[in-house]
């Protein structure tokens, strides 16, 4: 993950390494991919033809001819369609992420978590935004022609609470009116749409709990030595915990 992402770009990469654990999602790629004829785990790439395959994704350049050569007839003459495919299945999943909409289809192909997308969007991500509003390139004047009133509702649709900034402020008085006004914040949490379900987590933790539920199929004290050899900067793991970091890990997968 690159390191220059704000705090709120980051959360949509941990959302976004949770949701491709989900049993529907890993489904939805293992069939994708069998039907784009790619390997399994995805396309094995040179530099240079990964960065083209990144390019085609994020900025509808050419496809590269090695992915090209494997598609099917349709997918072939018009390899865009697998970024609708992708598209669509976000929004059957209730996702309203255009970062999300890069990072499905990159997946898919590469077999990576990349966040290029929210490297070249940095000043917006899906929870915070922020834009000068007379030269913003949805207002009039702009090839998308959008009124102000149809754009004040476009974007309250997914950032409902507006701070409005004078550059004259300071930093520190900035953070200083949030902290003050952070329970008017509050008032809304339970009356938005989170687009993502977004949550930090341990990536430790978590490659430690994927690697118990890899080999759920052990006794259950194989599995804890397994563990506690495997992951010594955690702490030891019970016996008694696997079964239920198993449960879990089952039910985020199943998405329930």
């Amino acid at each position: 993950m690159n390191e220059e992402l704000t705090q709120t770009a980051k959360q949509t990469v941990y959302f976004f390494e949770e949701f491709i654990r989900r049993k529907e999602v890993e489904t939805f790629i293992k069939k994708y991919r069998k039907h784009l004829n790619l390997p399994s785990e995805g396309l094995s790439c040179a530099e240079q033809e990964e960065q083209g395959i990144k390019q085609f994704i994020l900025f509808l350049a050419d496809c590269p001819k090695k992915l090209l050569d494997l598609l099917p007839v349709k997918e072939g003459n018009d390899p865009i369609s697998i970024m609708q495919e992708c598209a669509s299945f976000l929004n059957k999943q209730k996702i309203d992420s255009y970062h999300i909409m890069y990072m499905l289809p990159l997946f898919l192909l590469l077999n990576k978590v990349i966040d290029t997308s929210l490297y070249l969007h940095g000043r917006d991500n899906d929870l915070l935004k922020i834009e000068h509003l007379p030269t913003s390139s949805l207002l009039p004047n702009s090839r998308s022609l959008l009124q102000p009133h149809e754009y004040a509702k476009f974007m309250s649709s997914k950032y409902p609470i507006v701070l409005y900034i004078n550059p004259q402020v300071s930093q520190r008085q900035i953070q200083d009116f949030i902290s003050k006004n952070w329970s008017f914040i509050e008032e809304y949490k339970d009356h938005t749409t989170h687009t993502t379900n977004l949550r930090k987590k341990s990536f430790l933790k978590q490659e430690r709990n994927d690697y118990i539920y890899k080999n759920r199929s052990l006794p259950r004290c194989e599995i804890m030595r397994k563990v506690n050899k495997k992951f010594t900067n955690l702490e030891t793991i019970e016996y008694g915990y696997i079964g239920k970091i198993i449960s879990q890990e089952k039910k985020r997968r199943e998405n329930k």
